[in-house]
């Protein structure tokens, strides 16, 4: 089995980043999710302001190659603070997770990355698209819960705040 690990993302890395973010927006649109990112999502300047904030990060696989990134802040999304049709099982401190992409080239990423980031704060909260019908079940899987929709749009809004995966219910969450 191969050994992962997080690292956060430096400018260094720009241009693998760059790569790995258009070959995913290429890959949710061939896999029936071509609105979510669209042809430009994340800007570079989301992109240059994550990585100053130490807000970016790489999955690394034991050789040093990355097979994954995405972004994670604690308590700083807003996104989340207009939740409609539900709620969340857990209003305390949380990290917020998001703009996942794998490369191809490592088995489990995005679920490393999700379990990682639990690891890190004990609650987790991500939006996806209705059509990233993977990610969804890659969420369900790593034990999140379909808690609503965020603001008026049509992206879903999961958490996980209990470790007990796959069999977890918005009702039986607490805090780790």
């Amino acid at each position: 089995m191969q050994k992962l690990s997080i690292q956060h993302c430096t400018m260094d890395d720009w241009d693998e980043i760059l790569k790995i973010y258009e070959d995913a927006r290429l890959f949710m649109a061939e896999h029936g999710n071509p609105d979510q990112w669209g042809h430009s999502y994340p800007p570079k300047k989301i992109i240059r302001r994550d990585i100053e904030k130490e807000q970016l990060y790489r999955c690394v696989l034991e050789d040093g190659r990355t097979a994954g990134l995405f972004w994670m802040s604690i308590n700083e999304d807003t996104v989340f603070d207009e939740l409609q049709e539900g709620s969340w099982p857990d209003d305390g401190p949380h990290a917020t997770v998001g703009r996942i992409a794998a490369n191809g080239i490592g088995r489990g990423v995005a679920g490393f990355c999700l379990d990682w980031a639990f690891s890190q704060s004990g609650s987790v909260r991500i939006y996806t698209h209705p059509q990233n019908t993977i990610m969804r079940s890659i969420l369900e899987k790593h034990g999140f819960v379909h808690c609503g929709r965020v603001r008026s749009s049509v992206l879903l809004a999961y958490q996980r705040c209990c470790r007990k995966p796959q069999t977890a219910a918005a009702s039986d969450c607490q805090d780790a």
